[in-house]
């Protein structure tokens, strides 16, 4: 599965059109069975929700972390299958919440649902202290079940890219999001020019 195909996914989830994700069941069933098996599931289960009130952040955001673990499903190793599929499912959790909050302030100019907003009874976009407080907590839950399950396996040479991630990255990108500064960080292409300046200084 390519990212932007993730990415699809998530967006048909975020916006529950129904058309959209039977069709994108079609797509993957014929080429990932497994994980087709797991949209059909999925898509009857998104439905048989109300998907209207303050559960509606947890149980889409369920729904795309499962999509997101079944890519997992065609590993052979039981107990790495299992690791991955709890990588992925807690990934999925994340980025489907984080997505959501840093969309706050646009859905609410634009009058676009928004799980996040509707979960918290937040106006305008903005957080209250509680809220953020309670948001962090949920959000530092997922990357903690990201790490123990990192733990139980041997990921070789991409164990010191995935520890940064785990560790250091996903925390660095949540605490920007919750302070609104996330879209004011230098990109990559900025930060390898700040770098190369600095060693020739």
């Amino acid at each position: 599965l390519k990212y932007e195909s993730i990415y699809f996914l998530q967006f048909d989830m975020y916006c529950t059109n129904r058309a959209d994700i039977h069709r994108i069941y079609i797509l993957f069933s014929c080429k990932f069975r497994n994980v087709g098996n797991v949209i059909l599931c999925l898509f009857f289960r998104y439905y048989a929700h109300d998907n209207s009130g303050k559960s509606a952040t947890m149980n889409t955001a369920d729904t795309f972390a499962q999509l997101l673990a079944a890519a997992a499903a065609g590993v052979e190793d039981p107990v790495r299958r299992r690791v991955l599929e709890q990588m992925l499912y807690h990934l999925g959790r994340w980025v489907y919440l984080i997505d959501a909050a840093d969309d706050l302030q646009k859905d609410a100019v634009s009058g676009n649902y928004n799980p996040v907003a509707l979960r918290y009874g937040l106006r305008d976009g903005k957080w209250d202290e509680e809220s953020r407080r309670a948001f962090a907590r949920t959000l530092d839950h997922s990357i903690h079940m990201i790490a123990t399950a990192f733990e139980l396996w041997d990921f070789g040479v991409w164990r010191p890219l995935l520890e940064s991630t785990v560790y250091t990255g996903l925390f660095a990108v949540g605490r920007a999001v919750l302070e609104g500064t996330f879209h004011k960080m230098p990109s990559r292409e900025q930060r390898k020019k700040h770098k190369k300046a600095e060693e020739t200084t």
